[in-house]
């Protein structure tokens, strides 16, 4: 599954959260709100934006908060490449310019202006951002996946078996990167990759947390005709699923040109929190 294009509302006063839902579902992206900036400070932790609509000020009945303010400059220090768009009824556009100086904001837009004008705003930020997203991907080394190199070993030497190539540490590199591109930025896991049985075969998965859909994922790589007949079992097979502590199929690879020895897959974590999950951001 694709990940859709996402944008986070940062607004405590329903009404406003109300129209803005409304306009922005024409468009079809996903909206998450927040009302405080401690909630959209946990947001962004998970997730992955292409636009933040904010306000100057989160608070309504304090004249001198500025704790909009304080998480774009969070945003934007993150430099996942979300654009920002100031959305106030608070003081003129030049204020605004100059209070937000020192952090790169796409637009500035009044509320008193029509739902139409922000909508146009959000759609053109979020087609730049979809350009930032998706420039090709820099190389991912294989340790960074966190495959001890014992496992690592394990693994190649098996699907190297009775097979006319060899199955190299950058071969699963630029299959994994390939797999995963649509996924990132990915947080990995605290704990190493681990090679599993499904079908009586061996498979490779490494967990991440995948903050373009703001959940728990699990990579597979293995032999592209033992693959094949893998997922095919897990998907007839509700408590093979569950045993593996998986749900969705979120994507899968069977036939890739560049290395047709291998096959993988993506899928939903189950049962996996936030918490077991780096927080540092390991592949863009």
């Amino acid at each position: 599954m694709t990940p859709k294009t996402r944008v986070l509302y940062v607004e405590d006063d329903p009404e406003w959260q109300q129209i803005i839902q409304g306009g922005v579902s024409s468009l079809g992206y996903r909206l998450d709100f927040a009302s405080s900036s401690k909630e959209a400070m946990e947001k962004i932790r998970r997730t992955t934006y292409h636009v933040a609509l904010l306000d100057k000020r989160l608070a309504e009945n304090d004249p001198e908060n500025q704790d909009g303010l304080a998480f774009a400059e969070v945003v934007a220090g993150l430099n996942e490449g979300t654009n920002i768009i100031i959305y106030t009824s608070y003081g003129d556009d030049e204020d605004m310019r100059n209070a937000f100086r020192k952090v790169k904001v796409w637009d500035f837009v009044g509320k008193h202006k029509s739902v139409t004008e922000i909508v146009k705003s959000i759609r053109e930020a979020a087609a730049d951002a979809e350009t930032h997203f998706n420039r090709p991907t820099r190389r991912m080394p294989l340790e960074i996946l966190a495959f001890s190199e014992t496992t690592s070993h394990q693994f190649l030497q098996y699907i190297s078996t009775n097979v006319s190539s060899l199955i190299t540490h950058q071969s699963l590199d630029i299959f994994a990167k390939y797999l995963l591109s649509e996924y990132r930025p990915l947080l990995t896991d605290k704990n190493s990759a681990t090679l599993i049985n499904v079908s009586e075969f061996k498979i490779l998965q490494a967990r991440f947390w995948s903050k373009a859909l703001g959940m728990p994922i699990a990579v597979w790589l293995g032999k592209n005709s033992e693959m094949k007949v893998a997922l095919e079992e897990v998907e007839t097979d509700k408590q093979l699923k569950e045993s593996l502590g998986i749900n969705r199929k979120e994507a899968e690879v069977l036939t890739y040109e560049a290395l047709p020895l291998l096959g993988g897959a993506v899928y939903e974590l189950a049962n996996a929190e936030f918490d077991e999950f780096e927080a540092q951001t390991i592949f863009r």
